[in-house]
C-alpha cells in the first residue's frame, strides 16, 4: 500500500484542519496557497508525517515548535516564501531534503544543520546570502547535493568543500565570486557536476579542480575569464562537458585541453578568440561538438568553419571532416582567403 497523501489548495491554515487524518498522513502538500503564517500546533496530530510541501506561499516566519514530530520528517520544502530568518534547531534527526531557496534569508545560523545527520540535500538559493560557513556542514558524509545559486557570495572560505564523500552536485551559479582560493575542494569521489556560471571570475588557480577526479560536467560560463590554461584543468580526465561560453578569452594554447581526454563537448562561444592553435583538438579523441560562434575571428570569417552548422562543429570522423577542418581553418596562421 502506498503512502497516505493529502493535498490542499486555496485554504487557510487552522489548528483543527488535519484532525480527521491524524497519524495516518505521511505526505502533506500545502504549496501554492496564500499562506502567510502557520500555527504552531497545526501538525501536532500528524505523528507519521514524512514529507511536507509548503513552497510557493507567502510565509514570513516559522516557529521552532512547528514540526513536533521531527523524528519522522525526511523532506521539508519551504522554497519560494518570504522567510527572512530561521530559528535554530528547528530541523532535526531524519531530515534528508531541505529546500529554502527563493526566500529573503540574509544569514543562516551556524548551527542550523548540526542535528541533521541524515541530510542529503541543501538548497539555499535565496538571493541575499553573502557568506557561507564551514559549520553549515557538520554531517558531510551524507550530503549528495548542495545548491547555493543566486546569492551574493563574494568569496569562498579555503577548503570549504573538503570531506564530502557522497556529494554528486554542487552549484554556485549567479553569485559575485571574483576569485577562488587555491585550495577549495578536497577529494570528492562522487562529484560529477560543478557549476560556477554567472559569477565574476577573471582567472582560475592552478590545479583548483585537481581533486575532482570523477567530475563529468564543469560550467564556467558567463564569467570574466581572460585566459585559461592546462594547469586549470589538471586532474579532470573524466570530464565530458566543459562550458566556457560568454567569457572574455582572447587566446588558447595548444595544450590547454590536452589532459581532458574524455571530453565530448566543448563550449567556447561568445568569447574574444581571434585564433586557435592548429592542433588544439588533436589530444581529444572523444570530442564530438565544439561551440565557436560569436568569436572575433568567426565574425570576420564565417565561411572558414566547415561543418553542418556554423555554431556547432561536429567531429564526424578522422578523415578530414568536422573538427579537423575547424582546426586547420582556424589556426593562428590562417587569414582571409
Amino acid at each position: 500500500m502506498g503512502s497516505h497523501l493529502c493535498s490542499f489548495f486555496d485554504l487557510k491554515a487552522e489548528g483543527s484542519l488535519f484532525t480527521p487524518y491524524d497519524s495516518r498522513l505521511e505526505v502533506l502538500r500545502l504549496y501554492e496557497n496564500q499562506l502567510t503564517a502557520i500555527p504552531d500546533d497545526i501538525f501536532e496530530k500528524l505523528s507519521n508525517l514524512k514529507e511536507i510541501a509548503l513552497q510557493n506561499n507567502k510565509i514570513t516566519a516559522i516557529s521552532t515548535h512547528l514540526f513536533p514530530h521531527k523524528n519522522k520528517l525526511s523532506k521539508i520544502l519551504l522554497d519560494n516564501n518570504i522567510l527572512t530568518e530561521l530559528p535554530p534547531e528547528i530541523f532535526l534527526h531524519n531530515l534528508q531534503v531541505l529546500r529554502l531557496y527563493e526566500n529573503q534569508l540574509t544569514a543562516i545560523p551556524d548551527d542550523i544543520f548540526k542535528n541533521l545527520s541524515s541530510l542529503k540535500e541543501i538548497a539555499l538559493q535565496s538571493k541575499k546570502i553573502n557568506a557561507i560557513s564551514a559549520k553549515w556542514f557538520p554531517h558531510k558524509n551524507k550530503l549528495s547535493k548542495i545548491l547555493l545559486d543566486n546569492n551574493i557570495l563574494t568569496e569562498l572560505p579555503p577548503e570549504i568543500f573538503v570531506g564530502f564523500p557522497l556529494l554528486k552536485t554542487l552549484t554556485l551559479n549567479g553569485n559575485k565570486l571574483a576569485s577562488l582560493p587555491p585550495v577549495l575542494f578536497g577529494e570528492m569521489p562522487k562529484l560529477t557536476e560543478l557549476s560556477l556560471s554567472r559569477n565574476s571570475l577573471t582567472s582560475l588557480p592552478q590545479g583548483v579542480f585537481s581533486p575532482l577526479k570523477k567530475l563529468r560536467k564543469l560550467d564556467l560560463s558567463n564569467n570574466q575569464l581572460l585566459a585559461v590554461s592546462g594547469e586549470s584543468f589538471e586532474g579532470l580526465e573524466k570530464l565530458t562537458e566543459l562550458n566556457l561560453q560568454y567569457n572574455q578569452i582572447k587566446s588558447l594554447k595548444a595544450n590547454t585541453f590536452e589532459k581532458l581526454t574524455s571530453l565530448t563537448t566543448l563550449k567556447l562561444a561568445h568569447n574574444s578568440l581571434g585564433t586557435l592553435p592548429e592542433d588544439i583538438f588533436d589530444p581529444l579523441p572523444k570530442l564530438s561538438k565544439v561551440y565557436l560562434n560569436n568569436n572575433n575571428w568567426m565574425k570576420a570569417n564565417p565561411g572558414k568553419i566547415k561543418s553542418m552548422s556554423p555554431e556547432i562543429c561536429n567531429h564526424l570522423n578522422s578523415s578530414g571532416h568536422g573538427l579537423y577542418k575547424v582546426s586547420k581553418a582556424f589556426h593562428r596562421d590562417a587569414g582571409p582567403r
